[in-house]
């Protein structure tokens, strides 16, 4: 939820104040001690390429958007979620 976040703010959907409540809040009610073990950048670029979801080149990544709710997102760059990814792999360590 961490990396979508990071994502939407990266696209617009959300404004730093914004992606800032959403990870206090998941970081509050979720937060798993070494989750920076699990994230494999690289590892979770090559399985999204296989979801099912993809209509296009891209990603397909479930976004929060600024006014509350979720947006289903097609063609979002590998760059951008690899982005996403290692900014969260940072913050967690």
């Amino acid at each position: 939820m961490r990396i979508s976040v990071e994502i939407s703010r990266q696209l617009g959907l959300v404004s730093d104040h914004k992606a800032e409540q959403l990870v206090s809040c998941f970081d509050r009610f979720y937060v798993v001690d070494g989750a920076d073990r699990y994230l494999d950048p690289e590892g979770i670029i090559r399985v999204m390429l296989k979801d099912k979801k993809r209509i296009k080149a891209g990603l397909t990544v479930i976004c929060p958007v600024e006014e509350g709710g979720v947006v289903m997102m097609h063609d979002i760059s590998p760059n951008i979620v690899e982005k996403s990814l290692h900014y969260n792999l940072e913050t967690l360590s």
